[in-house]
């Protein structure tokens, strides 16, 4: 069903696949943070959502919302892929689109003399509900149905971090601003991944005011403290990758010593062995004291994990160092 044929309550119900009960109950009436009543079986399922703080790497903390039905969370998940039919990316965006990632983004960079990040501060807090619903509208679909789908996305007047539907509504949002910066520059390469800007160019160049000046369009701001400007010979990474070599971009090198070193003592001595080290424990003590046994036991089983998964995401940038390094943790004779 295209767009513009969503005209009717009945047709929009049927395309997000839901009961035209729950669906009015989900568009006259706001989302209820469960964490913030004392009372959540007097709500409707479909409206409770719950807040979470999420740790940042940089000490802070994220607020993203779970929701807490599956009506609701199969309804996002329906209009999500409703709109991934629909939105056709630019080249240049690689975030949260099917067959791009973050090495697909970071190729785009590669052996460049000259490389900008630039953050976009509070991004999903700055899609306000008036862009989602002109995005809406620039899709096709009819005002009525823009105005009942902003509601269903958006939660105190924004799109909601956690609802699987704003990567792809942001993205949607960020279209016109996307074709913009890939005409900034002939000399300069552009690409984004979610709220990270990078540009490129084996050229000097000085364009921070002018994507400001874009962006700011909609209402976006550069976060500054996070936006960095690496040069070649210096340390330049793209969506986590160095984009030194010229065939592919690479796992940094500390990462990859950092497990080089765990791995090989793990493959020598055992998990136990790397744990009580770790713990700066003995093995007289793991079998005297039940307590540290069911420690280390969950280290290892957290270990295992941490390193299967490094391993899976490196095999997708590197698969020759992830192979020989997934052998080496299985305890076949491979030189470390």
């Amino acid at each position: 069903m295209k767009p513009t044929e969503i005209n009717t309550t009945k047709r929009l119900v049927n395309y997000l696949k839901l009961d035209e009960m729950s669906f009015k109950l989900m568009t006259n009436n706001d989302y209820v943070v469960i964490n913030d009543v004392e009372n959540e079986i007097e709500i409707p399922d479909a409206l409770k959502i719950r807040k979470l703080n999420i740790s940042k790497k940089n000490g802070g903390k994220r607020v993203v919302y779970s929701c807490q039905s599956d009506v609701l969370s199969n309804t996002l998940k329906i209009l999500n892929s409703n709109l991934n039919s629909l939105y056709k990316p630019p080249t240049s965006v690689h975030g949260y689109v099917k067959g791009r990632n973050i090495k697909t983004n970071a190729t785009k960079h590669l052996t460049k003399k000259y490389v900008l990040v630039l953050d976009i501060e509070n991004y999903f807090d700055t899609v306000k509900s008036s862009l989602v619903e002109q995005s809406f509208k620039d899709l096709g679909f009819t005002t009525d149905t823009a105005a009942y789908l902003t509601k269903l996305v958006t939660f105190q007047s924004a799109l909601v971090q956690g609802f699987n539907t704003s990567p792809t509504i942001a993205n949607i949002v960020f279209y016109p601003l996307d074709k913009k910066m890939e005409k900034l520059d002939k000399n300069i390469t552009y690409s984004r991944y979610a709220d990270d800007l990078y540009f490129s160019s084996d050229k000097e160049f000085n364009i921070e005011a002018k994507v400001q000046e874009i962006i700011s369009e909609f209402g976006f701001r550069i976060n500054k403290p996070k936006s960095k400007l690496m040069k070649r010979g210096w340390h330049q990474y793209v969506t986590g990758l160095t984009v030194f070599d010229k065939e592919s971009p690479r796992i940094s090198k500390k990462t990859k010593r950092k497990l080089r070193q765990q791995i090989y003592y793990i493959n020598k001595f055992g998990y136990r062995s790397y744990v009580l080290y770790d713990l700066e424990k003995t093995p007289q003590d793991y079998f005297s004291s039940s307590s540290l046994r069911d420690e280390v036991d969950s280290k290892i089983e957290y270990l295992q994990r941490k390193l299967n998964g490094w391993l899976l995401f490196i095999n997708s940038i590197e698969p020759r160092f992830a192979k020989k390094y997934s052998d080496l943790l299985t305890h076949r004779k491979i030189e470390p």
